[in-house]
Formats: C-alpha cells, structure tokens, sequence
C-alpha cells in the first residue's frame, strides 16, 4: 500500500501555474482535496490539479514510500545490495535507480534523513558516498 502523510504533504504544496495569483505561495489556504486515494489537490484560484508529490522524489514511483525509505537507509547504514533483495525484495536494478534518483535530491532527502529518520550526518554523509560510487559505476563502469 502507498500511503504517505497526506495533510503534511498538503501543507507543503503550491501552485505552480505561472498565472494563478497563488504561484509558487505556499500556506495561503488554496490548495484543497481533488482524490486523496490518488492524492491529488487542486488550487481553487485557477483549479490546475497535480499531485501531491510532484517535484519530489517519490513523484511517479509505484512502490511503498515506506519500503523506499527503508531501503535507502539500508543502504545508508551499509547493508549490502544482494542481502536487501533477499530480505526485501527489492531487485538490484530497482535499487540502483531509487540510488541515483536520490543523487538528484540529495538536499530534501538529507534534510529527511536526519529530521524525520533520526540519522547523524555521518551516517548521511557515508549514504551520499555510496550513491556516488553506484552512480560512477553505472553510468561509466569504473570502480575505486
């Protein structure tokens, strides 16, 4: 099941229609609930939709944000690759894309690391280390 904090996600929402009055303000009491099973809001300035995690990194991912998250921390505190497919299920390849993924937000995914997650900042410097690697492998090949 995908669930995420939908109020809390809310909050923190904008329009982003370059010709609503509320473009890119946020708290300003315009968005409101269109789905919350689809976890759509809508700006009732303009009514441009959207969903809740546009612009983030779970934007268009299937799976459990639970389950991401896990992972990602997984890999943070070191636990290898094959042993969170064998104990999660989560393939080497889907691995490998949430890493780099989260090589392209890396400053919300550190701020939620260590607020929401309870990680030190080395713990969150040594994950930023490892996706580097992954990312150097699988876009060139070359391991250190």
């Amino acid at each position: 099941m995908n669930v995420i904090d939908f109020d809390k996600f809310k909050e923190l929402q904008y329009c982003n229609n370059e010709l609503c009055k509320y473009h890119n303000k946020i708290g300003h009491g315009n968005v409101c609930i269109l789905s919350r099973k689809n976890n759509q809001v809508y700006c009732n300035g303009c009514k441009h939709r959207w969903v809740l995690t546009k612009d983030t990194f779970f934007y268009d991912l299937r799976s459990d944000k639970s389950l991401i998250i896990r992972v990602l921390k997984d890999l943070s505190e070191g636990k290898g690759q094959r042993a969170i497919q064998r104990t999660d299920g989560v393939g080497l390849t889907t691995q490998t894309r949430w890493l780099l993924r989260a090589a392209e937000h890396v400053l919300p995914i550190s701020d939620h690391l260590e607020k929401e997650m309870h990680l030190t900042r080395v713990q969150i410097d040594e994950f930023w280390a490892f996706i580097l690697k992954k990312r150097e492998y699988y876009t060139t090949g070359i391991t250190r």
